[in-house]
């Protein structure tokens, strides 16, 4: 597998290099065209902060073959938390995962979608060495209620229809792999298969009215109306709304304009929800009494929580999963800890091996890389986090680097980036990849990273 592996990554460095001969050719121009594409996203509305999006102007270039390989393994891995899903709704395995009574009762309501309708995100890296670039490890799930996906799709278009990028695109034939119009197609069969038990449910134009649903001050805003704008331009009656906006009345969730909703895309996160519970009363009734189609919905909560990950690894997990499954999961997920009591010792001991996580955190909040603190730093993280409870240990796991170009002022230069490698999925299929970069080793955007158009190439 070594050879195909080195020949997998040899096409994506001679990618990767006609692009810098491009830019090369014509730094100036090409400098210019990435502040047009900058004005460009700010005109969309595609920004961070009072920031555009900071998106690269190399492309992330991928092989046919790696690409094809990693999903084969995140779809297998989908299927795996498809047939999970059911059995973790036993308050045994809710309480083990650290769920507090209040969110149980959501994650167990009768009858919700059938299990593995997820819209998710698998968190990673994937091997930069011919002798490990099939290999891809987990660092976390986030099927909770994922986002990006909108952003990383338009600005992906913008860029790709830059000039300098036109030339690329004939000398390294490829594509970028779309997320929207996949979530559309996804969203109907999820409507289709909650029509299938709800049938009273049906739309009088056959297509659901929809509602995206999350509080009004998130800055991934914009996200939510370009989603809404293609499931309109598609024939879909779609809104976005607060959570406080909606209400429950006559047996249907409605909006502000009182019309009924018959799914909602949910984006407000379920800890949030929970933290507001007055303004998350009419999604709560409607889900209840089984008015509305959630996407998604409560139960599939605990597949995104990383206890779930210290699960895989603890003995328990044979009572939930094959010896086939549990090798496969083992492969893909570093080892994992519950941080508790007859662990902490070991912890501490060996700090350059373990990262601290909250096991329902997101965005790299309180996280803490045993290997950049001190010895006294790094006990009382961990002492700290005990205390606090809902904290993991997880192994270190070696970051990738790319060297990339990037304008410096007078011309374009290679820095290295270390990179994840991130990918949606629909259901248990994979479908587009995100990339992020930073030249330091927490890859979240909050943090400085950066984001970059994926280009696959095609089959060589």
């Amino acid at each position: 597998m070594t050879s195909d592996w080195t020949s997998a990554i040899e096409q994506e460095q001679q990618a990767q290099q006609t692009f810098l001969n491009l830019l090369q050719e014509s730094p100036q121009e090409a400098h210019e065209e990435f502040e047009q594409i900058g004005r460009h996203l700010v005109e969309e509305r595609l920004l961070f902060g009072d920031k555009p999006l900071p998106l690269i102007f190399p492309p992330f270039v991928l092989s046919r073959a790696r690409w094809d390989n990693l999903c084969h393994s995140l779809d297998e891995l989908n299927q795996i938390l498809a047939d999970l899903e059911p059995k973790l709704l036993e308050k045994r395995w809710l309480d083990w995962l650290g769920f507090v009574p209040e969110e149980q009762e959501w994650i167990r309501f009768a009858d919700q979608l059938r299990p593995g309708q997820t819209i998710s995100r698998i968190d990673g890296f994937l091997g930069e060495d011919p002798s490990n670039a099939g290999d891809y490890q987990i660092v976390e799930l986030n099927i909770d209620s994922p986002g990006g996906g909108a952003f990383l799709d338009v600005s992906s278009d913008i860029v790709v229809e830059s000039q300098m990028w036109k030339k690329f695109q004939k000398l390294a034939p490829g594509r970028v792999i779309g997320f929207r119009q996949a979530l559309f197609d996804h969203l109907e069969r999820v409507w289709n298969y909650f029509l299938q038990a709800n049938p009273e449910m049906s739309a009088p134009t056959g297509k659901p009215r929809i509602a995206i649903v999350d509080w009004i001050t998130v800055s991934t805003h914009r996200e939510f109306e370009l989603l809404a704008e293609g499931l309109r331009e598609l024939g879909y009656d779609t809104l976005v709304a607060d959570p406080r906006e909606l209400s429950f009345s006559l047996g249907r969730l409605r909006c502000y304009d009182g019309k009924p909703i018959d799914m909602v895309y949910r984006r407000v996160l379920v800890e949030d929800m929970l933290r507001d519970p007055a303004g998350s009363r009419a999604i709560i009734e409607a889900v209840q009494q089984k008015a509305v189609c959630l996407v998604n919905n409560f139960a599939s909560k605990p597949l995104t929580v990383k206890s779930l990950l210290a699960l895989f690894h603890d003995p328990l997990a044979e009572e939930l999963l094959d010896a086939r499954q549990l090798e496969s999961i083992r492969k893909l997920v570093p080892l994992t800890l519950k941080l508790e009591e007859k662990n902490v010792k070991q912890v501490i001991q060996e700090q350059d091996r373990f990262v601290l996580k909250p096991a329902d955190g997101w965005g790299a909040q309180g996280l803490y890389l045993g290997w950049r603190c001190t010895k006294e730093e790094w006990s009382e993280h961990v002492r700290r986090s005990l205390a606090l409870g809902g904290y993991v240990a997880q192994d270190r796991v070696p970051i990738p680097k790319r060297s990339l170009p990037t304008w410096t002022g007078k011309k374009w230069e290679c820095f290295s980036y270390l990179f994840d490698i991130s990918p949606y999925g629909l259901a248990e299929k994979s479908v587009s990849p995100l990339v992020r970069l930073s030249p330091s080793e927490v890859l979240n955007v909050k943090r400085g990273a950066q984001i970059a158009a994926v280009w696959v190439l095609d089959e060589q």
